[in-house]
């Protein structure tokens, strides 16, 4: 694993993370705005979990325990997986899911929902996968597939 970034990069510099040469992920230095963010790149969809921006997939407190987002250029996923959350569901509430091979962002309360509003979200990025939460999966879906690889594998429970 590489680490290409300096802890002491001024303040707002975006960080790069290098997990391996097929998968670049990037975090946003926790001390600027979002403002700043949203004055420069159109969000086209955001619930309390993601954002969807013309650029890249944001998934938000992803990281543990900084809680910093990652962000996941489009053309890195192959394949996304969404089912309805519910009590039985093997999902973490954060951190590594050894069943699925997931890594899950912060939802405290992802296996504790019981109405048919959640789902769990799981995206594949070369091989590595990532479960994050999502309230209107619909919208979601319609806005995000038209930015993907047209190959790109969406499963979806109804």
């Amino acid at each position: 694993m590489e680490v290409a970034f300096s802890p002491q990069a001024p303040i707002g510099i975006k960080k790069k993370v290098r997990i391996s040469d097929e998968l670049d992920i990037k975090f946003q230095d926790p001390t600027i705005s979002s403002s700043t963010d949203s004055n420069s790149i159109p969000i086209l969809f955001e619930d309390p979990f993601i954002k969807i921006t013309e650029c890249f997939l944001t998934i938000k407190d992803y990281f543990y325990p900084s809680a910093l987002p990652v962000h996941i250029d489009f053309e890195k996923i192959t394949s996304i997986k969404c089912e309805k959350q519910n009590e039985s569901s093997s999902a973490k509430t954060w951190g590594i899911d050894n069943e699925n091979d997931c890594w899950w962002a912060k939802d405290a309360f992802r296996n504790a929902r019981t109405y048919s509003g959640g789902y769990n979200v799981i995206i594949t990025c070369n091989g590595k996968h990532m479960g994050f939460t999502v309230f209107d999966i619909h919208d979601f879906i319609d806005i995000l597939k038209p930015l993907l690889n047209d190959d790109v594998q969406v499963s979806q429970d109804s």
